[in-house]
């Protein structure tokens, strides 16, 4: 069994590279969640954070629902209030 460093993102055991991809959460019905959700089971060195920005078209339920899938992939956070420019 080799050790981990810390600082390096290397996997102590299987000696794999992570990788963190930053995803900003977009409408519910973008099909950008179940590809992640593929990719996470093929992929174990990927791991996925989504950045709801407080969006109300039922975003925050589906990253919820991949989280319970993949809970140590993928995870989430929301922001407390939408801060999307607002186009005019």
């Amino acid at each position: 069994m080799t050790h981990k460093d810390p600082d390096s993102g290397v996997d102590g055991v299987s000696g794999m590279r992570n990788l963190c991809i930053i995803i900003p959460a977009t409408t519910s019905r973008s099909p950008q969640y179940w590809r992640v959700s593929r990719m996470a089971g093929r992929r174990p060195d990927l791991h996925f954070l989504f950045v709801d920005d407080g969006s109300t078209d039922g975003t925050g339920g589906i990253l919820n629902h991949l989280n319970r899938a993949c809970p140590e992939q993928i995870r989430h956070i929301t922001m407390e209030r939408n801060l999307a420019r607002r186009r005019q």
